[in-house]
């Protein structure tokens, strides 16, 4: 039922919402707000910056064969891992992230889009950045990916097989990348204009969309925070007393206890 002094609408039994239920206040740069003692919607916090771009040029994407060290600028595809038995390394350069010097990554992924479903499995992965600056566009020349300095942080991924073609699903996305992100980030060189190159290598076959075809090209998306966050609850991106959504709605003035923990005020209304 509707509670008078409790709900922020008692006249209408359409609108429930109680003080501290999860609410929008509009604003896309907060999360967690909820409904305050005014019934305004607000009290949220500072969400990351998210930034996607894709690999666009035919030069801004390669494969290099590990044995010969030859480089395809001019593929259809990408195939990550082996194309026709011979293991490669795949090169993607991302534009325009305008993600500034410094700046604290909360997650990073790569989303492919399926070209063919020729899966050779096992299929694992491995993902460096380029550990530079600026990193430039691939060329022809001989082994212009492999020679590439690359990150100390790496992370493994291990695909499911790829279904459909065209499927551009989680299934096509990579585990979370921001450690390697991170380092470049750091580096005292880089800045917000500075593009981005990922390097793939690995056993297995995944075959990829490449520059060629436009709508499908791999894109890079990043989740970060300008200015790093010292909150006391990173997954919930709040401090120690912040309203919050406890998700049961017989509670009221829900915070965030000093366990990082959700909880609201029991109340008799239901």
């Amino acid at each position: 039922g509707i509670c008078a002094d409790v709900d922020c609408d008692d006249n209408d039994p359409n609108i429930t919402s109680q003080v501290g239920d999860a609410c929008d206040d509009g604003n896309p740069n907060t999360v967690g707000e909820t409904i305050q003692g005014d019934c305004s919607c607000g009290g949220g916090n500072s969400a990351p910056t998210t930034t996607c771009a894709m690999v666009s040029t035919s030069s801004d994407d390669a494969e290099e064969e590990v044995a010969s060290g030859r480089v395809d600028l001019l593929s259809s595809d990408l195939e990550l891992g082996a194309d026709r038995g011979n293991t490669q390394y795949v090169g993607m350069r991302f534009n325009g992230l305008n993600i500034p010097q410094g700046a604290n990554i909360n997650s990073a992924y790569i989303q492919f889009t399926v070209d063919e479903t020729g899966n050779d499995d096992p299929c694992n992965l491995a993902i460096y950045g380029q550990a530079g600056d600026n990193a430039v566009t691939f060329s022809s020349t001989d082994f212009d990916i492999s020679s590439r300095a690359r990150t100390t942080n790496s992370v493994a991924w291990a695909p499911a097989q790829w279904i459909n073609t065209g499927d551009a699903d989680p299934e096509q996305q990579t585990v979370d990348i921001s450690a390697v992100i991170q380092e470049v980030v750091n580096r005292s060189g880089y800045t917000a204009a500075s593009s981005i190159v990922i390097i793939i290598e690995g056993t297995g076959r995944r075959v990829a969309e490449s520059a060629n075809s436009p709508a499908g090209a791999p894109q890079l998306c990043i989740d970060f925070f300008a200015t790093p966050p010292d909150y006391d609850c990173d997954a919930l991106f709040a401090y120690f007393g912040d309203t919050c959504d406890d998700g049961d709605n017989t509670t009221i003035n829900d915070t965030v206890d000093n366990n990082c923990i959700c909880q609201g005020t029991p109340t008799a209304c239901t």
